[in-house]
């Protein structure tokens, strides 16, 4: 196995690093014909929805959560405007954000299942 080597500022923001290294992996995995379903898991079909809700977390880390609404709002907005932030732009935010940590808690519970 190659030796992986980090840089310092590659630990600054470790998740950020890392996201698109677990992305690739995952993608290549879904797509794979030689896994199966976990035994928790009732079907292939439920196995990809958790597959593509993790990979979709991950897409959006990799992309520094360019769609995020928050950051959406903040690139349209002058700079150095003191506005407020519209609560919709904020439970836009919120929903994005527990969307985006599902997908890592569902990698988080299935890791020991990525095989196959």
């Amino acid at each position: 196995m190659k030796k992986i080597k980090f840089k310092k500022v590659d630990t600054w923001s470790l998740y950020y690093t890392l996201a698109p290294v677990i992305l690739k992996g995952l993608k290549k995995f879904r797509k794979s014909s030689r896994r199966t379903f976990p035994d928790a898991f009732e079907s292939q079909k439920a196995w990809n929805e958790v597959l593509d809700a993790m990979i979709w977390s991950f897409k959006e880390i990799k992309k520094d959560e360019r769609h995020s609404p928050l950051v959406k709002w903040y690139e349209k907005s002058e700079a150095g405007s003191l506005d407020p932030i519209p609560d919709a732009v904020l439970e836009a935010e919120k929903a994005y954000q527990e969307r985006v940590q599902k997908g890592l808690d569902l990698f988080a519970r299935n890791y020991r299942e990525l095989w196959g």
